[in-house]
């Protein structure tokens, strides 16, 4: 279940730990995502849900994977 999901679900909490932001438009493996919701604190492992901008396609991820994937991609603009 998406925990803040932009279909109406409780956005009252829309920031996760991460600082992600339900609506916020990432780069992850090379594409464009927005991110649309996130699995509840305790659910275990913790998946965000994406949606691709060009095709529409939703798709679900490991949080630990796509703040892996992100810090990574930070890493090599501070080294530019």
């Amino acid at each position: 279940m998406l925990a803040g999901a932009a279909d109406g679900g409780d956005t009252s909490s829309r920031r996760t730990h991460t600082g992600m932001d339900i609506g916020e438009l990432i780069t992850y493996r090379r594409r464009r995502y927005r991110i649309r919701g996130f699995d509840p604190h305790g659910v275990v492992p913790q998946s965000v849900y994406l949606e691709d901008v060009d095709t529409g396609k939703q798709l679900s991820v490991s949080l630990l994977d796509l703040c892996r994937q992100l810090r990574l991609v930070e890493r090599d603009i501070d080294q530019e």
